[in-house]
């Protein structure tokens, strides 16, 4: 399917107000728009390129987390508009540098758990600390793990 994939991680966020926000909202909302920001000290975010496939992972501890929601193949990965932001305007970030825009995206209807898969993905070294490999924002992995994830959805 592709030469490079890559894991978008998204975690719960916090709104202007103070609010959560769940990782599913705003991952959610970037499959809509499809786009997706990636930040400074985003690790691979130069390395991102037309033709990628990109897996999006839920984190954090609300609906769906711990969890992968679908994928999306880059169109282009282009500097973030200064006045870029999210869909829901609000949330409170750092200023994005780069925007990833997807030339198709797939959002599945039933979430696929992580845990069901610990074992057989390439990327999770340490079993019992699977939540190590999940920080960062963005990871390259096998693209036998984005085949994986792909055929149990």
């Amino acid at each position: 399917m592709t030469s490079t994939a890559y894991l978008l991680i998204c975690v719960d966020g916090i709104d202007a107000a103070g609010k959560a926000v769940s990782a599913h909202g705003i991952a959610s909302g970037r499959m809509e728009t499809m786009e997706w920001p990636l930040y400074k000290s985003t690790g691979f975010a130069k390395t991102i390129t037309t033709g990628d496939s990109c897996l999006i992972y839920v984190g954090g501890q609300r609906k769906h987390s711990q969890s992968f929601i679908g994928f999306g193949i880059v169109a282009a990965v282009e500097p973030a508009p200064r006045r870029w932001s999210e869909q829901d305007s609000s949330l409170v970030t750092n200023p994005a540098t780069r925007l990833i825009k997807f030339a198709n995206v797939e959002h599945w209807a039933r979430p696929v758990s992580i845990k069901a898969h610990l074992d057989d993905l390439y990327f999770i070294k340490n079993r019992s600390r699977w939540g190590l490999h999940m920080m960062g924002g963005v990871k390259r992995i096998p693209v036998e793990d984005f085949e994986l994830i792909c055929n149990a959805a």
